[in-house]
């Protein structure tokens, strides 16, 4: 009888027990997740077309500031892939870049094709691939989002949403260059201007030059290939 007693008593004890050990490890793993969130420097980010948290946001969702962009040397879509996960780039055509994310996005290399990942500059649509490779330098940060969007970004977004945000124009004028030298003769100059131009009114411009020489030979026609030169212009 006792024996009995026993195996039925002890069970009860560890179930009654067992609760309070499990609200007690919850409560205070709550805390430690406060103090974390709040030791962490907070990044907002529009994935939702609102300013909110990245911690908050309940999207697959990667933020690039531009402290990050300067730092680690990401200039292009192209720099990008190589830092997000999920996101790759390819590129039939030199000025086409195919994005994918999650291994989803279009081949479609036609002027008027609409590609599968959606490029967003402020909010506003990019439709075209030749118009999604822009220089980098000036931006506040880059959202990247894995998955179909469609709710919020339209139907062709089934693959993920890309998000270039400007940062803001100061108030201030001011203005800053880049200048870099390379092998084959490369030349890339970067540089900004901003400032008010009329009362509660302020304007900011963007200006890239890239250049290089080829780095092959076309063995019949003896011409340089891979070369580059381009020039881009934001306001």
């Amino acid at each position: 009888m006792r024996i009995l007693w026993s195996i039925t008593f002890l069970p009860a004890v560890i179930l009654l027990a067992f609760p309070a050990i499990t609200l007690a490890g919850n409560d205070e793993q709550g805390e430690q997740r406060e103090e974390a969130r709040a030791g962490l420097d907070r990044i907002t980010v529009t994935a939702q077309r609102i300013e909110e948290s990245l911690q908050d946001v309940p999207i697959a969702v990667s933020a690039v500031e531009s402290e990050t962009l300067e730092q680690s040397g990401i200039g292009t879509v192209d720099d990008l892939s190589m830092r997000v996960p999920g996101l790759s780039i390819g590129r039939f055509n030199p000025a086409q870049p195919q994005i994918y994310i999650r291994g989803i996005g279009s081949t479609d290399q036609s002027a008027s094709g609409d590609p599968s990942v959606g490029v967003f500059i402020d909010g506003v649509y990019i439709s075209r691939h030749g118009a999604m490779d822009l220089d980098f330098f000036g931006l506040e940060r880059v959202e990247v989002l894995r998955g179909p969007q469609g709710t919020l970004y339209g139907k062709n977004v089934v693959g993920g949403a890309i998000n270039y945000v400007t940062r803001p124009p100061s108030s201030e004028f001011g203005g800053r260059a880049e200048a870099q030298l390379g092998e084959f003769n490369r030349q890339d100059f970067r540089g900004l201007i901003e400032g008010p131009v009329a009362e509660n009114v302020n304007a900011r411009m963007t200006l890239n030059r890239n250049k290089r020489d080829g780095y092959s030979v076309n063995a019949t026609t003896g011409n340089e290939l891979s070369d580059e030169n381009s020039i881009g212009l934001r306001g």
